[in-house]
């Protein structure tokens, strides 16, 4: 309900704010327009999907790197976002377009500039590299590593235990999923960043997602595989 106010109240704000006399704000409003659609429950998500990325491209005709550049990197972040949950479109397509907009990003996002956005764009690179279908997969998940070690030199447990929770899991995952190296030392790489998040994600502080996390279930099977891998080694 609230997010349908939300749009009701944007597209009023818009129809006040012509792009001919108030170019900043009127891409402001479509980019949060866009943010609420690609929230929107009400509807068909995909419609939904499709009409925040058009609002993200609307905003960025304004929203240009040379003359915003901080907005411009705001909004290509959350159009790589909206890309990697599109489904309409090619799969593998989306993900490459979602790619490109994190890269855009991190041209302003820099780890200098803006650490906290910088760390939290590597982590969407990262998680678009896992899911990349083009490209050799190995080589993508090296990639998805790389962006996620990258993500957690900013996001720590200390300054950011939740965020950190996230990219551990999702570094837990790349390495279960890794090509290179040996299969045995990728598994227990998994277990320890699955074990590092439920250092966060405990039953006491966190109950419902302690018991909802998917690290659990990941850790399980990585318990579960690396049973498996030893009976393999010693018949």
């Amino acid at each position: 309900k609230n997010l349908e106010i939300a749009i009701t109240g944007l597209e009023t704000v818009l129809q006040l704010r012509p792009r001919e006399t108030l170019c900043q704000e009127w891409g402001q409003t479509l980019h949060h327009l866009a943010v609420v659609y690609r929230h929107r429950i009400v509807g068909d998500k995909a419609d939904n999907l499709e009409k925040a990325i058009a609002f993200y491209k609307q905003a960025l005709t304004v929203r240009t790197f040379e003359a915003f550049p901080i907005d411009w990197a705001i909004t290509q972040n959350n159009l790589g976002i909206a890309y990697r949950q599109r489904i309409k479109g090619d799969k593998s397509q989306n993900i490459e377009e979602a790619i490109a907009c994190y890269k855009q990003a991190l041209q302003v996002r820099t780890f200098e500039a803006f650490p906290i956005d910088w760390a939290i764009t590597q982590n969407n690179l990262g998680i678009a590299y896992r899911n990349r279908i083009k490209g050799d997969k190995a080589q993508n998940i090296e990639e998805a590593i790389a962006c996620f070690q990258k993500a957690l030199t900013v996001r720590t447990c200390d300054a950011f235990p939740q965020a950190w929770a996230d990219t551990q899991t999702n570094l837990g995952n790349a390495y279960r999923n890794r090509i290179k190296g040996q299969k045995s030392q990728n598994l227990e790489k998994a277990i320890a960043c699955y074990q590092q998040v439920l250092k966060v994600r405990t039953c006491d502080a966190f109950p419902q997602a302690w018991a909802d996390t998917e690290t659990n279930t990941f850790l399980g099977n990585a318990y579960l595989y690396r049973i498996r891998s030893c009976r393999d080694n010693y018949p």
